[in-house]
């Protein structure tokens, strides 16, 4: 912090000259309002230094008469005065353009094969990720849901991989026959500092299947839910080989919910979610949203031979029981692949899916759905949106288009902006969290790949709704 003292340090002299003075409060003012809270000491204190050298010069330029004063270079005192003021405002200018951030410095690192590891267990490797969720618990506390495995998919031993496909991951450096008793687990990290630090990796739930969270949702009354996605111990195959028939109903994969009730210290037994008729697998991504009425929806999307399509399941009891509530499909058997939900402004319901960002309507409280014909991107393929609706209507969209990127809408998702890199360094498959200052805090993952790293990243949509910028992560 820069003193007072720092400049008045030359008062001394006893220059009678009243912009002198007038020059002394601004530059404190000045240096102080922009100064301290912009992290700019050092340039601050370098400006002064020269303005205070140039003041102490004018002593040497007075003459004295009649036992008084008298300057012959009043004009000198102006000048400098409004020279430091010329300078004050050009660095403050160059400390804002020095505060625009880059997402290696806007970012933490929770997690990671290399930081805050998880203690170790059979079937631990390298790839800690999947952060695909981060929510604020009833006494205040970030909750970080995320995976801890070996790679990608951390099927648990032993494990039947369809041979050409096992040839293929081989040949990908994917480890095929790592050993892991029970797969990946479940874990979440903690901070009760809006972010910036965070606990070890404490458990979720350890299934004897390969687990993994894919949401976060704190009730209305206080229950926290965390969505776990299982994934059998088989793959590449239409359906589940000899041996693996009555693994999770024979499903590839299978979602459940755990309840907890203390801010997420412990967690109740797996409540099953039961896929629509006809799928071979049912998966899960977007955060689920709590309704006016109480009602929790929960988007997911399921594999059949034919298609890949969505379903929104239902519950009236905090997540103690759940329903199917509709199944979703598009025109010309285009996906729903990874679906985020959110309510809009008037009231209805928005969807988003992969692969292309196609975006649905629902105005019977996510019962009936109806493609819109529009779509967040226009080639490429995007992967795991998350949705965000803020206050004033404008809807934003964080997602892996190549890496992690957002999109904003005014219109409630007819049409969208060009996309605004996130953090261009890294994989992504966020997850979300709107801030009481309307910021949106994201985490999300280095790679789809060991070695693997899990961060949080904070942004803000600026005022006129068409940019972001990057903020420090648990500063005011």
């Amino acid at each position: 912090m820069i003193t007072p003292a720092m400049c008045v340090t030359y008062s001394y002299y006893n220059s009678p000259t009243i912009w002198l003075s007038i020059s002394q409060i601004l530059t404190f003012v000045i240096l102080n309002v922009f100064a301290a809270p912009l992290r700019c000491e050092t340039l601050a204190t370098r400006i002064l230094t020269w303005y205070v050298g140039f003041q102490t010069l004018k002593p040497f330029l007075e003459v004295r008469e009649m036992g008084f004063c008298l300057s012959r270079w009043t004009n000198l005192t102006i000048v400098t005065g409004c020279f430091a003021g010329v300078c004050l405002f050009v660095f403050a200018g160059l400390c804002v353009a020095e505060e625009e951030l880059t997402a290696a410095e806007a970012r933490i690192c929770v997690t990671g094969f290399d930081h805050n590891r998880p203690d170790p267990f059979p079937g631990l490797g390298d790839f800690i990720g999947w952060a695909e969720a981060i929510e604020r618990m009833p006494n205040g506390d970030l909750l970080l849901a995320h995976s801890a495995g070996y790679y990608h998919a951390s099927f648990a031993s032993p494990r039947q991989i369809e041979p050409e496909l096992k040839k293929q991951y081989a040949s990908e450096g994917w480890p095929v026959d790592y050993v892991a008793p029970t797969g990946g687990r479940s874990m979440v990290c903690r901070s009760t500092d809006n972010g910036k630090t965070w606990s070890k990796p404490e458990l979720v739930v350890d299934y004897r299947l390969d687990d993994r969270p894919d949401s976060l949702l704190t009730c209305r009354d206080g229950t926290i839910l965390c969505g776990v996605n299982v994934q059998a111990s088989w793959y590449g195959y239409p359906r589940a080989p000899p041996g693996y028939e009555d693994d999770i109903s024979g499903l590839n994969t299978q979602q459940f919910v755990v309840r907890s009730t203390d801010n997420g210290h412990t967690w109740s037994d797996p409540i099953w979610i039961e896929p629509p008729p006809g799928a071979t697998y049912e998966r899960a991504h977007g955060r689920p949203i709590q309704l006016d009425d109480g009602g929790i929806l929960w988007a997911t999307y399921c594999n059949s031979p034919e298609e890949i399509f969505g379903a929104v399941h239902r519950s009236d009891d905090s997540g103690k029981t759940w329903k199917i509530h509709s199944v979703v499909r598009r025109k010309n058997n285009k996906h729903i692949d990874e679906p985020a939900i959110a309510q809009l402004n008037d009231g209805r319901l928005i969807m988003v899916a992969r692969p292309d960002g196609g975006v649905l309507y629902s105005d019977d409280d996510g019962a009936n759905w109806v493609e819109s014909g529009s779509t967040v991107i226009t080639s490429g393929k995007m992967k795991a949106p998350q949705l965000f609706v803020l206050q004033d209507g404008t809807v934003v969209m964080v997602g892996t288009w190549r890496n992690l990127r957002v999109w904003l809408s005014r219109d409630n998702g007819q049409t969208w902006t060009n996309d605004f890199p996130l953090d261009t360094s890294c994989y992504g498959y966020p997850g979300g969290l709107v801030l009481d200052d309307e910021s949106i805090l994201v985490s999300y993952c280095k790679s789809g790949r060991t070695p693997n790293r899990v961060y949080v990243i904070r942004f803000q949509v600026n005022e006129d709704r068409t940019g972001i910028k990057l903020l420090r992560v648990g500063d005011p």
